[in-house]
């Protein structure tokens, strides 16, 4: 028996279409509202969708029960994009002993619209049929190419929504596994840099200055996976973070949380005198942005005292918040690079190096909240964060 064959691309465009969210299982609304479209229009007494397969096509969908007793076979169709029309199955000897012809339907009459997505190429047809011989006029011809269109496009959202729902899975799973992996981690971590402190203090004088030297090292290396544990875990935790549910926020009483919240040292001032007013955002989030930016400062900033100045000012569409420290600043090259997850930042003298997490986090939340964070290193002095958030 002869058949249409599959476009040249066709097995292997489709390689993944069972990908495509059960389309091989029963009829439903979406495709069943197509494929009747398709027949009330071009008025025609059966229509289907097929879908092809590695394994051959199936019928997702179709308007009369006959089609439930069909064989799976290849969809007639010429691999061409446009509609294609057989106005008498019986007298091409292409098609003329297709199962459509000989078997219970009875088919005559055919025009078939091959579905395509921008992904996976060729993906089935979408077609009407006729028992009697018979033409299609132009409108109609233009209302099947419409409705091959919107096929596609529901095949397509249908992997996009199953792609979103695996990425949110995946999404969860890799929280889950971070969260626990540096609550695992921190906890033996604890007990070296505890360990590294005793030794100093009660055995510091009977290790020569190598000895001492070497406890430094395992002490900062400590102090160092500790800082990369805590960012990996406030990175997860960024990710669930909630941004939908907004509140009125007082900047007065926001700013004294940051303060309580933030173990300030005695050298660092953080002046607020110019974040007054009230905004309406996700509280949580913006709490967060603002204390990183904050922290950022105490950790990188070696000189003494430190100044951290946070202003608030808005327009109609727009607020925007600045943080502002006198620290040293950075080169023009150097400011995108400062957003990077682990990017390594100088601590001040007798530190342990931060690992970078805390301005990716800052970024990630801001852009969650729909603004944005960007930096100003043009200053002779310091360096200025400005975070602008939509209204």
């Amino acid at each position: 028996m002869k058949l249409a064959q599959v476009p040249k691309n066709g097995f292997e465009s489709v390689k993944g279409q069972r990908e495509y969210t059960n389309l091989n299982i029963l009829p439903d609304a979406d495709f069943n509202d197509i494929a009747g479209l398709a027949s009330n229009i071009c008025r025609m007494p059966a229509s289907a969708v097929c879908v092809v397969d590695n394994d051959g096509n199936f019928l997702k969908t179709f308007n009369i029960p006959v089609f439930s007793s069909l064989p799976v076979v290849a969809p007639i169709t010429d691999g061409a994009k446009n509609v294609f029309i057989v106005s008498d199955l019986s007298k091409d000897e292409r098609y003329n002993k297709h199962p459509y012809v000989t078997g219970v339907l009875k088919a005559v009459f055919y025009a078939g619209i091959p579905v395509s997505t921008e992904d996976r190429g060729f993906t089935g047809t979408l077609c009407v049929i006729d028992t009697a011989a018979g033409q299609l006029a132009a409108d109609q011809v233009s209302a099947l190419q419409a409705l091959g269109r919107q096929l596609s496009a529901q095949i397509h959202l249908r992997q996009c929504a199953k792609k979103l729902a695996d990425l949110k899975t995946a999404s969860v799973d890799l929280a889950k596994i971070a969260q626990i992996a540096s609550h695992d981690l921190k906890s033996p971590l604890n007990n070296i840099i505890s360990l590294t402190r005793l030794l100093k203090e009660d055995y510091g004088t009977g290790f020569d200055e190598a000895g001492n030297e070497y406890i430094n090292y395992l002490n900062d290396a400590a102090y160092q996976l500790s800082d990369l544990c805590n960012g990996i875990l406030n990175f997860a935790r960024s990710s669930q973070l909630a941004v939908d549910s907004k509140e009125d926020i007082d900047l007065t009483e926001l700013a004294g949380e940051i303060r309580e919240s933030l173990n300030i040292p005695d050298h660092v001032t953080i002046d607020t005198s110019n974040a007054v007013g009230s905004v309406h955002t996700a509280r949580a989030a913006l709490k967060q942005v603002l204390m990183h930016l904050v922290q950022n400062g105490i950790k990188y900033l070696n000189n003494t005292p430190i100044v951290i100045s946070l202003a608030f000012t808005e327009d109609d569409a727009y607020y925007f918040f600045d943080v502002k420290d006198n620290g040293t600043t950075i080169a023009k090259e150097e400011k995108e690079k400062i957003f990077a997850l682990f990017a390594a930042g100088k601590a001040p003298a007798n530190e342990p190096d931060h690992m970078g997490i805390d301005l990716a986090i800052t970024k990630r939340i801001a852009e969650k909240l729909g603004g944005t964070l960007t930096v100003d290193s043009s200053f002779a002095v310091g360096m200025s964060f400005t975070v602008t958030l939509p209204k």
